[in-house]
């Protein structure tokens, strides 16, 4: 449904209009009315339409003044005129400005007007069709790119040029991030583990690509059946930790529905003038990271943990999630880092109260609440034994 704005000073006329038409029934939604250019503009700040109808002669700005804006600040917007005047040089500097049709206010007839309605929801879905085939183009050499640029093979000039360019794209202009999906590594005496796990890959792939979807501007390339790289533009997340999220959702996605596991590994915010390949290598040492030394079922518990510690959650709650007992749990805590599940959960708290001390201006009371402590007085207390300052002292530090 296109949405439409319709400017005209006088009241009568613009509910005429809005009654002598079924628009919905042609496609359209009659978003906003404004009386004058400048009403117009002002209601353009918080809302967005499609098609402009303009009266020329409005008071406190008229509908050239008004067209003019428009193709400055939104010229995606496409413009009909409508006048009671027979003032070609209106009709004429109005045209030259790029309006898509002209209406006779005195004469137009229904017919006429769905007419020239139509004519511009023609030049919209045209450019909507140009629009997405110039972004799929654009994807499909980035995809390729991406696989090229993080190889471990050198490439030439052009792939470098074009490395370039694309990411001067005002896509990528607050920076971009970095993912690496692989298949968790098999067990070494489990072959056909293994080469279940690569058959389902490209399976894996299309639910990583339904889900990647959601984030404006994602770009997935897979390699050799055993990784997934995930490159998307900084806007659509707004931080680390919503990135590390997503990919624990995946994560979980995966193992649900295909049983299979996965492993991630995410980069920070790189600049468009930071190659790609510096963000990919960033990603893979983080994945080793995950992956080096530590079983795989704690992997999960911590992953676990790491989203939900914000809340009361328990060993058993975090058990049932991957599938253990909680003693079994208990126990490989204990061996693994040397901590109990508890004291994890406690000390992730911890790390992100003293973030947010360093990093805010939030009241204790508030951050306390933020980490999931319901009494502000335990709260400084665990935080006492466990930096050796209160949360007061530990901000003017």
């Amino acid at each position: 449904m296109w949405k439409m704005m319709v400017v005209e000073d006088e009241s009568i006329v613009r509910i005429g209009i809005r009654h002598m038409i079924d628009w919905e029934s042609h496609g359209v939604k009659w978003e906003l009315e404004a009386s004058n250019g400048a009403e117009a503009l002002s209601l353009l700040e918080d809302r967005s339409v499609d098609i402009v109808m303009t009266d020329i002669r409005m008071p406190v700005m008229d509908g050239i003044e008004l067209i003019k804006q428009l193709k400055a600040l939104y010229p995606e917007i496409h413009i009909i005129l409508v006048s009671s005047y027979n003032d070609f040089v209106y009709v004429q500097e109005a045209l030259r400005l790029g309006v898509v049709d002209y209406l006779h206010k005195p004469t137009m007839s229904k017919q006429e007007i769905i007419s020239s309605m139509q004519r511009v929801i023609d030049k919209l879905e045209q450019s909507e069709r140009a629009l997405e085939n110039k972004q799929q183009d654009s994807k499909l050499v980035l995809q390729t790119l991406l696989t090229a640029i993080t190889d471990d093979s050198e490439f030439g000039n052009d792939t470098g040029k074009d490395e370039e360019t694309l990411l001067r794209s005002p896509l990528f202009h607050e920076g971009y991030w970095i993912a690496v999906i692989r298949l968790e590594p098999a067990d070494s005496s489990d072959e056909h583990a293994g080469m279940v796990g690569k058959s389902l890959f490209p399976s894996i792939q299309s639910l990583i690509e339904g889900y990647a979807v959601k984030a404006e501007g994602s770009i997935l390339a897979g390699r050799d059946d055993s990784e997934i790289i995930w490159m998307l533009p900084a806007q659509a997340i707004e931080n680390a930790g919503m990135l590390d999220e997503g990919l624990s959702e995946i994560r979980r996605m995966v193992m649900n529905l295909l049983r299979v596991s996965v492993i991630f590994g995410s980069s920070g915010i790189h600049q468009p003038t930071q190659r790609i390949r510096m963000a990919y290598d960033e990603a893979v040492a983080k994945l080793s990271e995950r992956n080096s030394g530590i079983h795989q079922t704690i992997r999960l518990a911590k992953e676990y943990a790491d989203l939900h510690f914000r809340r009361e959650i328990s060993l058993s709650e975090c058990a049932r999630h991957v599938h253990v007992s909680s003693g079994y749990l208990s126990r490989l805590f204990t061996k693994e880092l040397g901590m109990n599940f508890s004291d994890y959960v406690t000390r992730k708290k911890l790390d992100e109260a003293r973030r947010m001390l360093s990093h805010t201006t939030m009241r204790i009371q508030a951050i306390s609440e933020e980490v999931g402590y319901s009494n502000a007085h335990y709260f400084s207390k665990q935080f006492k034994e466990y930096t050796g300052m209160t949360p007061s002292e530990f901000r003017r530090v």
